[in-house]
């Protein structure tokens, strides 16, 4: 009789554990799934491969979000521009101050960890952080290696400042935000945030490569007006060049480029659409990506697209000398 209670009892059991799992929630297992897998075309990416939440995704979990969350949301949405910086005793630091507007932070998220990246103009260091309330802690950072000449003091200077256990506040002033940070060691850092051109455009946008002339030439429809000579390219997974396009004029604007006739530059690129009927490459196959891009780079007409797109500069690939 005990042996067949026990039966009895374990059937039960797995019974109730059957009907627990059928009636789990699909959209919270979705959900698991997701975290474990790539980012999808759902997320926004920001320019230091940071992620945000979709404007669709935002407005349904904002309202399940912790206050530290939300901030750091905010955060995220805006790249950080140092405008000044003082000591202990309230005293300029002009080691950092005198190339401020190089000094830059900008808080990310990579499958679900806060990452904090801020730079000097050169190297771009990284690091783990967490928020609580208004207490800013950042983990021991990584950074890459290039040699930096005059910078290598700044630099260092400036990643001993970050590291370490911060008092922040945030004063949002409509479209120009600042964040105030006083460091463990008394240091008060300054910082001026610029919307971020994803947040800004509201969509996560495409890369692109162009392959820049070191002359300009009088744009066609306006010989007063001096246009870039440009060859879109395009690279496969493995970053070798596949396909290179003609030869065509840009009268538009780069975010964040200055052309300096001295160079031929491959350039990195953000391409956000300003007319929504502007769809971009949604394809996850490569060959379809060649194919979009194929297209584009064939476009000569790009004097005209420029007032279509928006186009920000990532990082410039290659340099070389024309004298």
């Amino acid at each position: 009789m005990k042996s067949a209670s026990k039966v009895v009892g374990l059937s039960v059991l797995l019974g109730a554990i059957l009907v627990i799992s059928a009636c789990s929630d699909p959209v919270q297992s979705a959900n698991n799934d997701n975290r474990a897998t790539d980012v999808d075309s759902s997320t926004e990416v920001l320019p230091d491969d940071g992620t945000i939440l979709s404007n669709e995704s935002t407005q349904s979990e904002n309202t399940q979000l912790s206050a530290d969350d939300k901030m750091i949301n905010t955060l995220i949405r805006y790249r950080w521009v140092l405008v000044d910086a003082l000591d202990d005793k309230g005293q300029p630091l002009p080691l950092l101050t005198d190339i401020k507007e190089q000094v830059t932070t900008s808080f990310n998220q990579r499958q679900s960890k806060n990452i904090l990246n801020y730079s000097v103009g050169c190297n771009t260091m990284s690091a783990g952080y967490e928020l609580k309330g208004d207490t800013l802690a950042i983990d021991n950072s990584m950074s890459t290696k290039m040699s930096c000449k005059d910078l290598d003091l700044v630099e260092n200077r400036l990643n001993a400042l970050m590291q370490g256990v911060s008092q922040v506040e945030f004063i949002d002033n409509e479209d120009s935000p600042t964040l105030t940070q006083t460091t463990d060691n008394a240091v008060t850092l300054f910082w001026r945030g610029k919307l971020t051109a994803k947040a800004k455009y509201g969509s996560k946008g495409e890369t692109v490569f162009w392959a820049i002339d070191a002359q300009s030439t009088p744009c066609t429809s306006d010989s007063k007006q001096m246009c870039l000579q440009v060859r879109p390219i395009v690279y496969n997974d493995q970053g070798i060049k596949v396909h290179e396009g003609k030869r065509v004029a840009f009268a538009g604007r780069i975010d964040g480029y200055e052309h300096d006739e001295n160079f031929e530059q491959v350039l990195r690129m953000h391409r956000y659409p300003l007319n929504p009927s502007n769809k971009l490459n949604s394809g996850n196959d490569q060959d379809s990506t060649q194919k979009d891009a194929k297209n584009n780079v064939q476009d000569s007409n790009l004097e005209s697209s420029s007032d279509d797109y928006a186009y920000v500069l990532d990082t410039i690939v290659e340099q070389t000398s024309v004298q």
